[in-house]
């Protein structure tokens, strides 16, 4: 019996021109709510992801042959782009050049992807702790929220324990990155 092989991407964009691409929490909302749907009709699943006001971060994975990742890109971001046209009453497009989807092999890249995209509404100084940003995978996993897009499952498996998880997730000191980052 043959088994199929998990395959992960980092697919982000930013708005073009750096423009914002997210004005209120609808537009937030919105998005995800689309992502949800073009995720499980493409059979691809969300590790993670970060809305930010002029960007956006996913960390996906399917297994290979049965996801379609240029069809959730394109039609997830297609979709997104004729609401915020039509909403704010603008035309051309929203979001600069080609979407990034970076083929992501190692485990160690992974768990630190994970951190990345988790930190990512702290390093823009939109919030001091990352839980606390609504739209980012961050919140979904500190509150455990009813609406999940997550596979949880899936990243708990990246790590030893739930401990383990929440101690390399949520402390933010120099030194627990260090000593992660050297595990890996």
């Amino acid at each position: 019996m043959q088994t199929t092989e998990k395959v992960y991407y980092h697919v982000y964009n930013r708005g073009a021109n750096k423009t914002e691409t997210f004005l209120d929490n609808e537009d937030y909302n919105f998005f995800l709510k689309k992502l949800n749907w073009y995720s499980k009709n493409n059979r691809t699943k969300i590790l993670a992801f970060a809305l930010m006001p002029n960007h956006f971060h996913l960390f996906l994975f399917f297994n290979e042959g049965s996801g379609n990742l240029s069809a959730l890109k394109g039609n997830l971001l297609n979709s997104y782009t004729k609401y915020f046209n039509k909403k704010y009453s603008r035309s051309g497009v929203l979001f600069q050049g080609p979407t990034v989807c970076k083929k992501v092999e190692d485990g160690g890249h992974q768990i630190w992807l994970l951190k990345y995209i988790t930190d990512n509404p702290v390093k823009a100084g939109l919030v001091n702790h990352s839980w606390n940003w609504p739209f980012s995978s961050a919140h979904e996993f500190k509150f455990n929220n009813k609406t999940r897009i997550c596979d949880h499952a899936e990243v708990m498996s990246m790590f030893e324990s739930v401990a383990e998880f929440n101690k390399f997730i949520w402390d933010e000191s120099d030194e627990a990155k260090e000593k992660y980052f050297t595990r890996w």
